[in-house]
């Protein structure tokens, strides 16, 4: 199986382009760290920038 194939079965129930917000970034950074001692995977094709953003 191609990568476009794995990619299209892996967000097959949303959109992988779909821009965020800079609210809802930080919504959703908000809702993953709420201890200190949280920790982040970010499993993504970017360039880490929402790990950034939490740090």
């Amino acid at each position: 199986m191609g990568r476009h194939e794995l990619a299209a079965l892996a967000h097959n129930d949303h959109p992988i382009s779909a821009p965020l917000s800079d609210s809802t970034v930080a919504h959703l950074l908000q809702r993953a760290i709420r201890e200190q001692d949280d920790h982040l995977l970010d499993l993504g094709c970017g360039d880490g920038t929402w790990l950034l953003r939490a740090l």
